[in-house]
């Protein structure tokens, strides 16, 4: 067993050799080792203030990524970014506005010159004011977000084109 796993019980009765082959253990060791996929890849989360969107901002720089976390909550997606170190940064972005898509793109293709990774995570459940009747079939606000700003930003974003270096 190496030194400073501090579990060593967890691992009792494992193949640890077998294992390793599935997953790369060293990362219990030494977390340093991460292959860095992303490395000097750009990428932009929406809806990264918190949640599934937090989570992805997270592994995207943990794996060399420099990543725009986007979302309309500024006071926590500032935090977020605060906690990620250099390779993380905040912008605004309501996902429904074009505008927004826009400046937020150009901010991008100004300062890395190329997009490669868009996640379009924002999104709303219909209850954040509350336990309300709201419309399933998707003419709402819901609607907007989930399916009109993935097409807006996706184009907007140039994803399979130009802006996005491919």
């Amino acid at each position: 067993m190496k030194p400073g796993i501090g579990t060593e019980a967890a691992f009792e009765g494992l193949n640890l050799q077998r294992l390793g082959t599935l997953i790369n253990l060293d990362l219990l060791w030494n977390p340093s080792c991460l292959e860095q996929r992303l490395k000097d890849k750009t990428a932009l989360v929406s809806g990264a203030a918190r949640g599934i969107g937090e989570a992805i901002a997270r592994a995207f720089v943990a794996e060399g990524a420099f990543v725009y976390l986007t979302d309309t909550d500024d006071t926590a997606g500032t935090a977020v970014a605060a906690t990620l170190g250099p390779l993380a940064r905040y912008c605004r972005l309501d996902v429904r506005l074009e505008a927004d898509w826009q400046r937020v793109t150009e901010q991008i293709l100004a300062e890395h010159g190329v997009l490669h990774i868009v996640v379009h995570n924002a999104g709303i459940t219909g209850l954040e004011d509350g336990n309300q009747v709201h419309d399933p079939g998707g003419s709402g606000r819901g609607h907007c977000i989930a399916v009109d700003s993935s097409i807006d930003g996706c184009r907007r974003c140039g994803v399979g084109g130009p802006a996005s270096g491919w």
